[in-house]
């Protein structure tokens, strides 16, 4: 049970950052080899946060493999 809870808790706080960090400071590009070296991540995890954020219309795909915020395009 302990293992479960750290893991709701790491993706807790992952979460946070990507909303703190990402998405309200207003990052420009992201890429999954960035997303995944920045918060410590499997590319796996990365690409579903991109993805997530694609979906919420935050971020498209500007060239394969990069994303930008909507906000400066």
């Amino acid at each position: 049970m302990d293992t479960d809870r750290r893991r709701h808790a790491k993706r807790a706080s992952i979460a946070r950052r990507v909303v703190n960090e990402i998405v309200h400071k207003r990052a420009a590009v992201v890429t999954i080899e960035g997303l995944r070296d920045y918060l410590d991540i499997p590319a796996d995890a990365a690409l579903r946060i991109i993805r997530n954020l694609v979906r919420a219309g935050l971020f498209a795909e500007i060239r394969s493999g990069v994303w930008m915020n909507v906000a400066y395009a």
